[in-house]
């Protein structure tokens, strides 16, 4: 490896991000911007690691740079939009949506991660229709299909729900919140014993993850959301004092929390999960 070729470093950091070792490729990224300070891929991709990890403010900094380089960076723009929403601040990571949308109408992840903001704030027919423009620009999208069905099943629409979230298991068949997602619509249906068996096996593919990888807290924190919808209390609190005692990050730690509201919402009657 040339020391000084920029790209190939910033490539090799790409590399160790998508293997989700996240210091080894910020180390090259930080390489490569040294190289070339104005190098606009390296500063983006710096701050979408930022992201992953969780550092919110340092992921704004990077992507506020690269989009200053260039101002019709739709990919930067659209990450920063992704970061605002993450952060809560729903109303900015629209306005971000909405310009990296008019650089690229066609810019699938931008339309979904948009109606993704949409179904968080509880607007519910204007994330749909975000989703189904998503959908009709790529109907392979397992991702856009999945939140659709969430939506609907939000809405209690339970039957296209279901036709969606079975769509995105069979475009992506180790996708265990879908299967999660997929249980949770079937118990509302009263359809129990099917339910206990897309659980079990959401459950089963995120303890695979976690004995590969037990730092992974997002997976973590799925296991034992699912382990919760199963009633296994015990192996629920278990993971969850496991997650507390070992370091998981405030980020991800957020997230498990608004997916436990959520649940709750959605399963008023469980007296157990709660």
């Amino acid at each position: 490896l040339d020391e000084k070729n920029a790209w190939a470093i910033t490539s090799r950091g790409e590399t160790y991000r998508l293997m989700g070792n996240h210091e080894t490729a910020l180390a090259d990224f930080n390489r490569a911007i040294e190289l070339d300070e104005k190098y606009t891929g390296a500063i983006a991709l710096r701050g979408e690691t930022h992201r992953l990890m969780g550092n919110y403010e340092a992921a704004l900094a990077d992507f506020n740079r690269a989009i200053e380089l260039n101002e019709k960076n739709a990919w930067a723009i659209t990450s920063r939009g992704e970061t605002y929403r993450l952060m809560g601040n729903h109303e900015t990571a629209l306005a971000d949506f909405n310009r990296a949308i008019e650089l690229d109408e066609k810019n699938v992840w931008a339309i979904a991660s948009r109606g993704e903001t949409y179904q968080l704030m509880g607007n519910y027919e204007t994330a749909l229709a975000n989703f189904n423009r998503a959908i009709d620009l790529d109907e392979q999208d397992d991702w856009a299909i999945a939140l659709r069905g969430r939506t609907y099943m939000q809405m209690e629409n339970y039957e296209a729900a279901l036709t969606d979230l079975n769509r995105a298991i069979e475009l992506e068949p180790g996708g265990d919140n879908y299967l999660c997602l997929r249980g949770i619509t079937k118990l509302l249906m009263g359809q129990t014993e099917e339910a206990k068996e897309d659980i079990a096996q959401a459950i089963s593919l995120a303890r695979q993850n976690y004995e590969a990888d037990s730092q992974n807290w997002e997976n973590t924190t799925h296991l034992f959301i699912y382990h919760l919808i199963a009633g296994e209390v015990a192996e629920a609190e278990r993971l969850y004092s496991e997650t507390l005692t070992s370091g998981v990050p405030a980020h991800t730690l957020r997230k498990a929390v608004t997916d436990l509201n959520e649940l709750l919402r959605l399963l008023p009657d469980d007296e157990e999960t709660k």
